[in-house]
């Protein structure tokens, strides 16, 4: 956080920067303190170089234990394919879903997640294996 604060207090100070890139940098910033606590949000501040990226970073993000059970996380590479409401294929790596009644996983966005098995309307539990795949426990019928 302090590190932040000295960014803008030299944003402040530096009166022979262009302007324009003074404002894209700063409302980066904003964006990255705005985001600090988003799960897996990577700042656009490269931490080796102390410089500010303007390309996607695809870095491995922190992972965050949410206690969901449909929060997911992806280790390493690849992506979560959604299908925005505008029927769109789309990728993400923000794997915050929640279950809709019509038990469809969708994201904070609406977007719903592709390629996932039926799930049961009796189904009991959801879980994940090691591989990814999603497994869910049925209601024993009596």
């Amino acid at each position: 956080m302090k590190k932040y604060i000295l960014h803008i207090l030299l944003f402040i100070f530096l009166a022979s920067c262009n302007k324009n890139e003074l404002l894209d940098e700063y409302n980066i910033l904003l964006s990255d303190l705005n985001n600090s606590y988003t799960c897996g949000y990577k700042s656009h501040l490269d931490p080796l170089t102390n410089t500010f990226c303007h390309k996607i970073n695809l870095a491995q993000g922190a992972l965050i234990l949410t206690e969901q059970p449909i929060n997911f996380a992806i280790m390493g590479e690849g992506f979560f394919k959604v299908v925005t409401k505008d029927r769109l294929i789309a990728f993400t790596r923000n794997g915050e879903f929640t279950l809709t009644h019509d038990l469809k996983f969708i994201n904070s966005s609406g977007a719903i997640l592709a390629d996932i098995p039926y799930l049961p309307e009796d189904f009991i539990e959801i879980f994940i294996t090691n591989t990814g795949c999603i497994k869910y426990k049925k209601r024993i019928q009596k």
